[in-house]
């Protein structure tokens, strides 16, 4: 589709515009780091962060999340309404955050549509932004999920100049630029020259020397492998790896009650948890911790691309930085190529 452009000045226009008639969610500054929130104007953006330290996932899967409501007493039930009410535009996704929603959308969205995440994600427009200067624990471009640009964002915007060159990816995102037309101009040749010199530039910023090739099948020679006895040695089993993946979409399911009023909902869970895989009659078939971190890292690169076709993993190193025992992903790939 064919690139546009807004300058700075456009750019701050818009964003004010769309936080009046819609639910404008974006980058903004977090003590030393950034954090994704609903913004009301163009002065609450932090568009030159690196990565937010929480994914922006819990726009389609809230991290507590009510799914009904009903009457103790009574037994009647009443679920709440999917997708909530609103259309959200999410704006300043990095390239390897709007890719995870492949994983998501074939797990949460395919034949057995959840409901509450497939009607966020209706509801819901993309724009993303190109990273300029990837973080040394990224390695996005071993998945294909970056930096420059990503999958399933609406429209891809990249720095260049005094403004953004826009690139629409879809129907709803060519529609997002029609609407505000007033915005937006053609790209000339010379913005269209930069932008193209800009994209070589950010894919040469980052260099992983890792392959996800073949990877799945690499792993299966490393069942029984004492590297993950060794691994789980490190792990104090916090559960952080999870909650700041983007990709991960494990969660609990519980019930409050206050009198007669109750209420069930789901939220985020961990498979690194020992009560994780627990069954009703004592039954576990991960008992160790060497059990459940293997199965995460099997989780990600080998069971979920067999069954959906997509890597569970888009290389945006949070779990790198963030694991107090320094486990890291990039490490279990290198021992299986």
């Amino acid at each position: 589709m064919r690139a546009h452009y807004l300058d700075d000045d456009s750019f701050s226009m818009l964003a004010d515009r769309v936080a009046q008639t819609k639910c404008l969610i974006g980058p903004v500054k977090d003590g030393d780091n950034s954090s994704f929130k609903r913004i009301a104007s163009r002065r609450d953006l932090r568009l030159d962060y690196t990565n937010s330290v929480v994914s922006p996932k819990f726009v389609f899967l809230p991290q507590l999340d009510e799914l009904l409501v009903y009457d103790v007493k009574g037994g009647e039930a009443k679920a709440t309404t999917p997708g909530g009410k609103e259309d959200v535009v999410l704006l300043g996704v990095r390239p390897c955050d709007s890719s995870a929603l492949s994983v998501l959308d074939k797990v949460m969205g395919g034949k057995q549509a959840d409901p509450y995440y497939s009607g966020r994600r209706q509801r819901t427009l993309i724009i993303s932004l190109s990273c300029s200067e990837p973080r040394e624990a990224c390695f996005c471009d071993a998945f294909g999920a970056g930096p420059f640009e990503g999958t399933n964002d609406d429209i891809t915007l990249t720095r260049v100049g005094n403004g953004y060159i826009a690139v629409p990816k879809t129907r709803k995102g060519a529609g997002f630029i029609k609407e505000f037309k007033e915005h937006f101009r053609p790209a000339s040749r010379s913005e269209t020259e930069r932008f193209r010199s800009e994209s070589d530039r950010i894919k040469q910023a980052l260099k992983t020397r890792l392959s996800s090739e073949d990877v799945g099948a690499k792993m299966d020679k490393a069942l029984n492998d004492d590297f993950w006895q060794e691994l789980s040695w490190r792990c104090v089993e916090c559960g952080v790896c999870s909650f700041v993946c983007p990709a991960c979409y494990c969660f609990d399911v519980v019930d409050e009650a206050e009198g007669s009023a109750g209420s069930r909902s789901r939220g985020w869970d961990s498979c690194q948890f020992c009560t994780f895989s627990k069954m009703a009659g004592g039954l576990d078939p991960r008992p160790t911790k060497a059990d459940r971190l293997r199965h995460r890292f099997y989780h990600k690169l080998q069971y979920v691309p067999r069954t959906f076709g997509v890597m569970s993993c888009v290389g945006c190193g949070r779990c790198v930085m963030l694991c107090p025992s320094n486990i890291d992903i990039r490490e279990v790939i290198a021992k299986c190529q």
